[in-house]
């Protein structure tokens, strides 16, 4: 059994309701009604900024690897040609061998190309126009835009982070009010008076069980580190 944000929404809104209809008779000392209703919109707008900031991350992320599968390429294919042209000059090739092309992450893909990138400008003055199909300059252009768009990535994915750790927290908050405000509304409304059956009947108490992954075996949403979510709580 998983408690979710969707459960807390669902029991903030029910919780704000009730205590909006039993004002006249009863408003819990820790919070008025209109404090419910602030928080509803506040939930509702922070969980509005962690679909938004998802979707500009995903922007993000397939614009900047877009830049970086292709200078990754052109890495590949500099260096490649770079060993073929000097492959009987023991010297320049030996040094040539110790690059990496492998590209094990986006920071790896910025790292081989600036690495090559200095190689290149080491080699005979007379070959470094010849010795792949793209110029230094047009391969220093590309390596610029890779690394604007990677450091956007980051800033985005900065931000992605922090609305989600915000929700998070703010979902925690709101759950431990809502069980709070029912602990003391049962008392205040026994379960034999009219009040106390509605109580008991409108606001949800049972969680229900959430799958960890789907149909295609990856999870809803993916555990963010930097989220400060209480135990128990899944942002969604």
């Amino acid at each position: 059994m998983v408690l979710t944000a969707g459960f807390v929404k669902a029991r903030l809104r029910a919780t704000e309701a009730f205590q909006r209809l039993m004002a006249a008779a009863w408003v819990w000392a820790e919070k008025t009604v209109a404090q419910w209703a602030t928080d509803v919109t506040t939930y509702d707008a922070k969980e509005l900024a962690v679909t938004d900031a998802a979707q500009d991350l995903l922007k993000q992320r397939g614009k900047a690897d877009a830049r970086l599968v292709k200078l990754h390429d052109q890495t590949v294919l500099c260096l490649g040609m770079a060993r073929a042209k000097y492959r009987r000059n023991p010297e320049i090739l030996g040094w040539l061998k110790h690059l990496d092309s492998e590209s094990t992450g986006r920071q790896d893909t910025l790292n081989d190309a600036t690495a090559w990138l200095a190689a290149w400008k080491k080699l005979p003055q007379a070959d470094q126009a010849t010795v792949c199909t793209t110029t230094i300059a047009d391969f220093t252009a590309l390596l610029t835009e890779a690394e604007t768009e990677f450091k956007a990535l980051k800033d985005v994915e900065t931000l992605s982070r922090k609305a989600r750790s915000e929700f998070a927290h703010f979902v925690g908050e709101m759950w431990q009010d809502c069980v709070e405000w029912y602990m003391v509304a049962l008392l205040v409304f026994p379960e034999e008076t009219p009040e106390g059956v509605n109580l008991r009947a409108t606001i949800p108490t049972a969680t229900t069980e959430v799958a960890s992954t789907d149909d295609s075996g990856s999870t809803t949403v993916p555990p963010i580190p930097g989220d400060d979510a209480p135990s128990g709580v899944t942002p969604r």
